[in-house]
């Protein structure tokens, strides 16, 4: 009778151990992916911190935005970024200038300078104000 007792002490013991563990990797992973609890006890996902645009994000939104007026945007060599070509503007909003040299319609390689206006909105998208390209 005694290794009876010993055997659903074990079994016992198991199952409470794997009920643990569970519980563990349930807690995990709700806190590993922010989900919290609200209201009526429904899951749903912490409010995601707002993007806060920088001078980097906004050069190589710029260059995008020049690129898709070129002739020939393979062929954009833009000059290397620094941060004196962008001014910020407060509010999420840029001021870019730089140079690229690229192909035109001829395939003659000409220097162009360039200006942008953009800003970014709460979701991360950048939009273009302006953009004057000569």
């Amino acid at each position: 009778m005694a290794s009876g007792n010993s055997t659903s002490a074990s079994a016992a013991l198991i199952v409470f151990a794997v009920v643990v563990v569970v519980l563990g990797g349930i807690v995990y992973f709700l806190a590993e992916n922010n989900v919290t609890f609200s209201g009526g006890g429904t899951p749903s996902a912490a409010p995601a911190a707002p993007h806060v645009p920088d001078k980097t994000e906004a050069w190589v939104a710029c260059k995008s935005f020049v690129e898709k007026r070129l002739k020939a945007p393979s062929t954009a060599d833009f000059e290397s970024y620094s941060q004196e070509l962008v001014s910020e503007g407060g509010a999420g909003s840029f001021e870019v200038h730089g140079a690229v040299d690229a192909q035109n319609s001829f395939g003659a390689k000409l220097r162009s300078n360039f200006r942008c206006s953009l800003h970014s909105d709460q979701a991360g998208n950048w939009l273009l104000d302006s953009i004057n390209i000569q």
